[in-house]
């Protein structure tokens, strides 16, 4: 966890800590709404997505875009690809 938390903390501009909790709100968020995922999970999968860039907005911004699209109906796969996308400068 530690190392996800670091990873994380490199690539957006938040500290581990508001990450940690950020990432726990949002699985419950969707806990509520029957989708099982796990904040360490969450904090991987949306790792990824800047790559090994620093990401413009916060951990929290993209979480709730996350949220966003798995409402609308996309799966995790889904979601993270319409994020990565988003976060391609070439698109």
């Amino acid at each position: 966890m530690r190392r996800a938390l670091d990873v994380a903390a490199a690539r957006f501009r938040d500290q581990p800590r508001m990450i940690a909790n950020r990432a726990v709100q949002l699985e419950e968020m969707l806990n509520e709404k029957n989708i099982d995922e796990r904040a360490p999970a969450i904090i991987a999968t949306l790792s990824e997505i800047p790559g090994q860039t620093r990401y413009v907005e916060s951990f929290a911004a993209l979480t709730q875009q996350y949220y966003n699209l798995r409402m609308e109906g996309l799966d995790r796969a889904q979601a993270v690809d319409a994020l990565k996308r988003q976060n391609d400068p070439n698109q």
